[in-house]
């Protein structure tokens, strides 16, 4: 057995039964948390000790989810215990974090946490929309917010349509089929002109399914009724197959835009 091997099972069996208070002190150790693969074996164990402290574990939980020099499933795993047990008003401040929205790990189950909660993750929490953002991780969440039907994310999965990398371009044009409402069948048609400009079908493909995806859910058009065939054309207009009596999206708006109109003198 190597030396490295030896310190890991000793520092493994200290976790394992040390007090259940230098335990938890154990997790604020730069040599504990150097040894990742130690960590993601003993945090289950150190979580099952913590139960019984509660809220005196919470502290020491809490520094432990927001250390970057940290494994991240190990933290991951701390965020979930913690996330079961804080109070409202001191879990969202953690889930909110700079420390846990820099990690890809832990930028998920804390997106779905605060989903949970009712609030809306925005775009200057996790940087969505930033320079920095990576954009594995932009577009894990714009996954995400479709999967959880968040329709207050439309503004943001709009804004990532413009994103310069097409997999978070994708991923927000999915999740807009979703939850995206009319007015964002402009910007998704817009999007699979463009696409299919620079070859890119896989996006423009997309584009066109989230377009006929929002107007079906209209609930004076039918679904599948709705034809992308001016798609190409320079002025991109949307056209629904109408049935007799009924009106089509372009007729509607140019009759609302009337109404609202002042009338001439």
């Amino acid at each position: 057995m190597t030396r490295a091997s030896m310190r890991r099972v000793a520092l493994l069996h200290l976790l394992e039964t040390a007090d259940p208070g230098l335990q938890l002190a154990f997790l604020a150790s730069p040599t504990v948390r150097a040894e990742g693969c130690l960590l993601r074996e003993a945090i289950r164990p150190i979580l099952a000790v913590a139960v019984r402290l509660e809220a005196e574990a919470w502290p020491a939980l809490e520094s432990f989810v927001t250390a970057e020099d940290a494994d991240p499933q190990a933290r991951a795993a701390a965020l979930q215990w913690l996330s079961e047990r804080l109070p409202r008003e001191r879990l969202v401040p953690l889930l909110e974090s700079p420390a846990v929205r820099k990690s890809a790990v832990l930028l998920r189950p804390a997106v779905e946490q605060l989903a949970r909660l009712g609030r809306m993750p925005r775009a200057e929490h996790f940087g969505l929309l930033l320079p920095t953002s990576s954009p594995a991780e932009a577009a894990s969440i714009a996954q995400l917010l479709g999967e959880l039907g968040e329709v207050r994310a439309e503004t943001s999965l709009v804004d990532l349509l413009a994103h310069k990398d097409p997999a978070v371009q994708l991923a927000a044009t999915n999740s807009l089929g979703k939850v995206g409402s009319v007015r964002v069948v402009e910007p998704l048609l817009a999007l699979a002109r463009s696409a299919g400009r620079i070859a890119s079908t896989e996006l423009s493909r997309a584009a066109e399914a989230s377009a006929r995806a929002i107007q079906a859910r209209l609930g004076d058009v039918a679904p599948g009724r709705l034809s992308l065939s001016e798609v190409a054309a320079p002025a991109g207009a949307l056209s629904v197959a109408r049935e007799e009596g009924s009106v089509s999206l372009a007729d509607r708006q140019a009759d609302e835009a009337e109404a609202a109109a002042p009338p001439q003198p």
